[in-house]
């Protein structure tokens, strides 16, 4: 779509016709949408940028991504998969328990320790321990 509005752009296009071509390419990828007063409701926001009637200039690159609509393709795999694994956890016992529990005890604190930089309770627990003027403004 960049590319489209940046052909549109140097062909010197005006800008609703710059907002057809990108309406245009947006239901041809969009294959889920039937409907034009569908799609022009939610490329609205991109629509108001694009024939924007102040003097600030289109820039494809920054505005195309922030106005375009996110598409979520939801699928069952996953969670069937997850269910599946679950559920062979239950056959696996045997196995598992000829796991060592210090291991296990060693293999779950290591997870813990590992996942606390970047969990957001653990960064404010150091803080405390910063003195007020390291703190990032």
């Amino acid at each position: 779509m960049v590319e489209s509005a940046k052909e549109s752009i140097n062909d010197g296009a005006s800008k609703s016709e710059i907002y057809e071509n990108l309406q245009a390419l947006f239901i041809e990828m969009d294959s889920s949408s039937q409907d034009k007063h569908s799609v022009s409701k939610e490329l609205a926001d991109l629509k108001e940028i694009v024939l924007n009637k102040e003097s600030t200039l289109f820039d494809p690159e920054k505005h195309i991504d922030a106005y375009l609509p996110v598409r979520v393709n939801e699928q069952r795999l996953s969670n069937l998969l997850r269910s599946l694994l679950v559920g062979a956890s239950i056959f696996a016992m045997p196995a598992i328990k000829k796991i060592p529990t210090s291991v296990l005890w060693g293999y779950f604190a290591y997870m813990a320790i590992d996942s606390l930089p970047g969990n957001q309770f653990w960064e404010r627990i150091l803080l405390l321990f910063v003195t007020p003027s390291r703190w990032y403004k």
